[in-house]
Formats: structure tokens, C-alpha cells, sequence
């Protein structure tokens, strides 16, 4: 692939630099479900010093299932039973 073509080159900031810095992951059976909510009912659950963030005046409750496979790490080889998680 060109330059002109990859990716990683029309980013709006850089990959991330290090060993840690996943290379690729497929994300699975992804579902995004969310709940209004009265922000009310969420302050006590949330750690002092942060707020419930609300859009007109309501709170959202998201869930997002969702595995991943074909999991490779930048600088490591492929590690036994990490390829994939969760794993049952």
C-alpha cells in the first residue's frame, strides 16, 4: 500500500509510540445500547468530584458488548491465549 493510501498517514495525531501500541484487533458482535436515565439517580454512584454529563437535561446509560480476535501487540509476538478475548 502507498503512502498516499495508508492510514496511519492521514491521521489527525500520531500513533501512539511504544511497545504497547496495539497493530490490529477485529471487534465483534459490537452492540451500542443506551438507557435515559434521570441524572439524579446516577450522582451517588459516580466518585466525588465528577458530575453526570446530561444532553437536554437527561442522562444516558451506554452498554457495549463486544469481543475481540485477531489481537496482535506492536513488538511481541503473538502471545498463546491472548489472540482473543473474552474467552470462554
Amino acid at each position: 500500500m502507498g503512502d498516499d493510501l495508508d492510514w496511519r498517514t492521514r491521521r489527525p495525531a500520531a500513533l501512539a509510540a511504544g511497545p504497547l501500541g496495539a497493530d490490529a484487533a477485529a471487534w465483534n458482535d459490537l452492540l451500542f445500547a443506551h438507557w435515559p436515565v434521570p441524572a439524579s439517580s446516577l450522582a451517588a454512584l459516580i466518585p466525588e468530584g465528577l458530575q453526570v454529563d446530561t444532553f437536554q437535561d437527561t442522562a444516558w446509560l451506554g452498554i457495549m458488548p463486544f469481543w475481540m480476535d485477531k489481537v496482535k501487540v506492536h513488538g511481541l509476538p503473538p502471545i498463546l491465549g491472548a489472540r482473543s478475548f473474552p474467552r470462554s
